[in-house]
């Protein structure tokens, strides 16, 4: 129960029947999510995936993306997702860099797998597995799905590693941060004392998953919380701001860019926004002029910002509505609770 996977099983038993990912046409139930990350956890078992293993993860935004990350952590693997726009050299050095065991990928980033496969100085030899139908790998989830699901009885601590997540190497090559269960679950209380997040929340996921803050603060936060996690693929304005009022989309995080560009749209007022309770913003500065618009066209939402790094889990700073509103040019005002 302080681990994360061990959070998904509580999860998936207090409530069983509620959506956890709804991505296109699937909606898993947390109880049918629990079931699929006991079956790919027991087929990458079966592969040699051990306790400590690195575990790459190339894939855009999808359900595969968040059944990979929990079936590594279910065995005690060390999960490390990776920007699915990597160039070859960038995945040899990763896969290098951590001595990856394993290499899962989603079907849209097949070209580069194969293209770093086929680097004539390729370094890294981790073993590539496909998360759907591509041409010339296995797809490990159909054979996961061919046997029942297998509940792993690995021993699982707190303290032990769960994620490394890569920080943008300003200076040099990108350097991985590495989380404990502990603090990966602490990053996730903080926050949803910080920002306000309520069990039973309706998160939109359009930034990418991989990213510490969509990773941590709210995929991983918003399974402890037992929220509906809808996720798109990636961002187009209308698309977003149709799904935000089909969905009832309760909480939302976007790049400064996003909100730009759903602010931009003629008939974005047409669209039934009041559910939507909280809209959060990052990892950009946010033009003053913008953050007084989203405040003027979104009455019912609390408006957040937030500012930290990657190795901070991301946790850092926050601007609350009363000062977005008092302040929007600032980026920050009070540290994250237990920050």
């Amino acid at each position: 129960m302080t681990t994360l996977a061990g959070v998904l099983a509580r999860t998936a038993r207090r409530c069983p029947d509620r959506v956890a990912v709804q991505f296109g046409d699937v909606a898993l139930t947390y109880a049918e999510l629990d079931r699929a990350v006991d079956e790919l956890a027991a087929e990458l078992a079966g592969r040699g995936l051990e306790q400590g293993d690195r575990m790459l993860l190339l894939a855009g935004n999808s359900d595969a993306f968040v059944v990979a990350v929990y079936a590594g952590l279910r065995l005690d693997a060390i999960v490390v997702p990776i920007n699915p726009r990597s160039a070859p050299t960038e995945i040899d050095y990763l896969v290098t860099d951590t001595g990856a065991r394993l290499l899962l990928f989603g079907p849209e980033v097949a070209d580069g797998v194969r293209a770093w496969h086929s680097l004539p100085d390729r370094t890294g030899d981790a073993e590539p597995l496909a998360l759907g139908t591509v041409e010339g790998y296995e797809d490990v989830r159909a054979a996961a799905r061919d046997h029942a699901a297998r509940p792993t009885h690995v021993e699982v601590s707190e303290d032990d590693d769960a994620l490394i997540i890569y920080t943008s190497g300003t200076t040099g090559r990108p350097k991985g941060a590495l989380f404990d269960h502990r603090r990966v679950l602490w990053v996730g209380i903080n926050s949803s004392i910080g920002m306000g997040l309520r069990d039973g929340e309706r998160m939109l996921h359009v930034a990418p998953l991989y990213h510490s803050a969509s990773l941590n603060m709210l995929l991983l936060n918003g399974v402890m919380l037992g929220a509906t996690h809808v996720i798109l693929p990636a961002f187009e304005p209308a698309t977003v701001a149709d799904t935000l009022a089909r969905e009832r989309i309760t909480f939302f995080f976007g790049v400064p860019t996003m909100y730009t560009h759903l602010l931009r749209l003629p008939d974005l007022a047409a669209r039934d926004l009041s559910r939507l309770r909280i809209c959060l913003y990052g990892a950009a500065p946010m033009p003053a002029r913008t953050a007084e618009a989203l405040v003027a066209a979104l009455p019912d939402a609390w408006i957040v910002q937030a500012c930290g790094q990657t190795e901070g889990g991301p946790g850092g700073i926050l601007l609350h509505h009363d000062d977005v509103v008092a302040r929007p040019e600032a980026s920050g005002r009070v540290a994250v609770p237990n920050t």
